[in-house]
């Protein structure tokens, strides 16, 4: 006989936040609507003009997770190193030129639940000290508020030091996360910031030229999603995360 489901299992993975009701919940007149241990989300509206439409309130860490990991799956699925050679194309390059689309995304969508994850995890009331040297050589000590945080500190400096103080944990620098990360997010930056260096084409001189695309077709692509899990796991334990949880990869 097969253990019975829980019924937040049925419930996608990607709701920020999934409970159960602690007891029955009744109506005016005393009937109960929904039994105790009943899986219960938060929810949220859009609408334009006449059409309205509820959901589940998403975790926008959860999408940008999943999104990162089915495209990193699907590159790899079409990575011409990683099949039989030589390739059966006649003509790579449409084939090439999904792979790079979707392993760009997949790095892309790592890096953006790392940076919804820090900006969601900062307390509404927590102020973030730092010192700072002005030029005349006095240092002061600057305050930024949740927003501030937000706003104008980079994500390095959330994770390294915002987070760790907010929620009184030790940093991740230096840990193995962090070598992840910082792997991670040189390559987003060199990929939103793309500068003529990383686009060289092969020239006469120079056949096989250092640039990101041939970064990207490199067949040892680290697992991009999995480094940005790893850095959340280490602020975020998964049995009080529904996302996290249930997370399928």
């Amino acid at each position: 006989m097969s253990p019975s489901r829980n019924p937040i299992e049925d419930i996608d993975w990607r709701h920020r936040v999934a409970t159960f009701i602690s007891e029955d919940s009744r109506n005016s007149e005393g009937k109960v609507i929904y039994k105790k241990g009943a899986p219960v989300t938060l929810s949220t509206f859009a609408k334009y003009d006449d059409r309205e439409i509820g959901f589940g309130d998403p975790s926008a860490p959860a999408l940008f997770l999943n999104q990162s990991y089915k495209s990193l799956s699907e590159a790899l699925d079409l990575h011409l190193f990683l099949s039989d050679w030589p390739p059966s194309d006649e003509e790579p390059t449409s084939r090439i030129f999904d792979y790079l689309e979707l392993v760009t995304a997949s790095i892309v969508f790592a890096y953006s639940a790392l940076e919804s994850f820090a900006n969601e995890e900062v307390p509404a009331e927590f102020i973030f000290e730092r010192e700072e040297e002005l030029e005349s050589g006095l240092v002061v000590v600057r305050q930024f508020a949740k927003d501030e945080i937000e706003r104008s500190l980079s994500l390095s400096e959330k994770l390294a030091s915002v987070l760790p103080k907010a929620l009184d944990m030790p940093s991740p620098k230096g840990e193995k996360p962090w070598q992840g990360f910082v792997y991670l997010q040189r390559f987003r930056n060199r990929l939103i910031h793309l500068k003529s260096s990383d686009r060289v084409h092969s020239k006469a001189e120079e056949m096989y030229p250092d640039s990101i695309w041939n970064d990207l077709l490199n067949p040892d692509q680290l697992d991009y999603p999995s480094i940005a899990k790893s850095m959340i796991l280490w602020f975020k334990d998964t049995a009080d995360t529904h996302w996290l949880k249930y997370c399928p990869f």
